[in-house]
């Protein structure tokens, strides 16, 4: 049975601050979060064993941000790395949270 997810890092209060108003997902923030460190991309396993959650709760928010175009299919693990490797968009991304300032903003 899946565990209460606790995140990993700590986040700033700012940055607590923010996700709250925008009611983001901690789980979700920390998946980005990673791939964002990982720029070589990750495996949903390998996600999970750094945010300390098992594989499919990974998968069903990489999935969505998938399909968000935020998240990408680098290629295909081999070994010990089976399964998809994703990686972050970052243009994409920055230009999902652009969008949504200005949708904020009224602009």
């Amino acid at each position: 049975m899946p565990r209460t997810y606790v995140p990993p890092s700590n986040p700033s209060d700012d940055a607590r601050a923010a996700m709250s108003v925008f009611q983001v997902g901690t789980l979700r923030a920390e998946i980005i979060r990673d791939l964002a460190q990982h720029p070589e991309g990750a495996t949903t396993a390998e996600i999970g064993s750094r945010i300390g959650v098992i594989y499919q709760q990974v998968y069903k928010h990489v999935a969505q941000l998938r399909e968000e175009g935020i998240v990408t299919v680098l290629g295909q693990g081999a070994g010990y790395r089976r399964g998809p490797i994703y990686q972050l968009d970052r243009a994409a991304l920055e230009a999902k949270a652009a969008a949504f300032m200005r949708h904020l903003l009224g602009e």
